[in-house]
């Protein structure tokens, strides 16, 4: 998220976003992506005050990540600027060689990397999005978690040998453990031939578990960002290895945002702490596959508390108690969703969207 006080911290500072560390371990692997969830676009159009949940980002900062060889724009921010800023991406991400997926116009064609004998195909759809997009005139369609042309893609690119991984955009924001009826829709993903699955979007980082022996790697965290709580200044490096008989080995490096909003790799305890609860929660989620949805009711009420415990001890500890005012006043609305949230029955939901009062 390039947007909101990253962007204004960088037009201001000269330190860098991201940690010199993270992109020398980047620069060992033959292919780096992330979700872009902030439209790119120029002065024309401006972030409001009024509306902190809309983001925009200056085509300047891309420099700062260009470790990163391509994005993609399928998640629920994308049309924060309109459609001008949709186009304002792809033109600026275009001018800088950077790759892009998840918008098409007549045939969608995934992100197709081949390295020796291996061939693999990234496909990138969204499951959200904040602001419809409704002009007649814009040609570009965005690929949706639900579309046919999706299965009809992975099967298509599954016979021709490739190695497919699924991006997905989706999930309830918050939780680590994946709502019941998302993972459901993961799966049948793979039943139709998906080889791994990586999502975000919970803005906290997650789990993983195995599928009929395939990966899927829940909410990835917040890498770029300005979460004003210590989970959402968390997220980690998912580094994939594909082989040539198509299994995997995958190794998760934390990473953390500092208090100046530069991103580092996590050392110490934070860094234990941080591969503790990936791996907690994924054995918990094994554990009760057979009561998920059980389970999950219960632990989703736990999940939004330990948020709300999270965003007061960070405030309390980083900020002055007029700042703290203020952000409670200008997040008022967001706290009493929360609350709601604490009583509601997600696991009957895909995502938090799908309940307008959750907006």
């Amino acid at each position: 998220m390039l947007g909101r006080e990253v962007n204004s911290f960088y037009e201001k500072n000269s330190l860098p976003i991201v940690a010199k560390e993270i992109k020398e371990i980047t620069s060992k692997s033959d292919y780096v992506f992330a979700n872009l969830e902030a439209p790119i676009a120029g002065n024309l159009i401006t972030e409001t005050k009024s509306d902190i949940m809309k983001f925009i980002a200056r085509p300047k900062i891309l420099n700062e990540v260009d470790f990163i060889d391509g994005f993609s724009l399928a998640n629920n921010h994308i049309n924060d600027a309109g459609i001008i800023g949709i186009e304002e991406s792809i033109k600026h991400l275009s001018l800088r060689k950077f790759d892009w997926n998840g918008f098409y116009v007549d045939i969608y064609k995934p992100i197709l990397i081949k390295k020796n004998k291996v061939k693999c195909a990234i496909i990138c759809c969204t499951d959200i999005i904040n602001i419809e997009i409704k002009e007649n005139n814009f040609k570009r369609k965005l690929l949706w978690l639900d579309d046919e042309i999706l299965d009809n893609v992975i099967v298509e690119y599954k016979k021709k040998g490739y190695f497919v991984v699924l991006y997905v955009h989706g999930g309830i924001m918050f939780s680590r453990y994946p709502n019941p009826l998302f993972r459901e829709v993961l799966y049948n993903k793979i039943d139709k031939g998906v080889d791994t699955i990586v999502t975000v979007h919970p803005h906290v980082l997650g789990c993983e578990e195995n599928y009929k022996g395939k990966k899927i790697f829940y909410s990835l965290g917040d890498f770029i960002m300005d979460g004003h709580s210590n989970r959402r200044r968390a997220s980690a490096i998912l580094n994939i290895k594909i082989m040539e008989d198509f299994s995997i080995e995958s190794e998760l490096i934390p990473t953390i945002i500092s208090k100046n909003l530069t991103t580092k790799l996590a050392i110490g305890k934070r860094k234990r702490m941080l591969l503790n609860s990936w791996n907690s929660v994924s054995i918990n989620l094994e554990r009760n596959s057979l009561n998920y949805n059980s389970f999950y009711k219960k632990q989703f009420r736990k999940e939004i508390l330990l948020h709300i415990l999270s965003t007061l001890i960070f405030q309390f500890k980083n900020k002055s108690f007029v700042e703290i005012g203020k952000l409670f006043l200008n997040r008022a609305k967001d706290f009493k969703n929360m609350g709601r949230w604490m009583v509601k029955d997600t696991s009957k939901m895909r995502n938090n969207l799908e309940d307008k009062s959750m907006l």
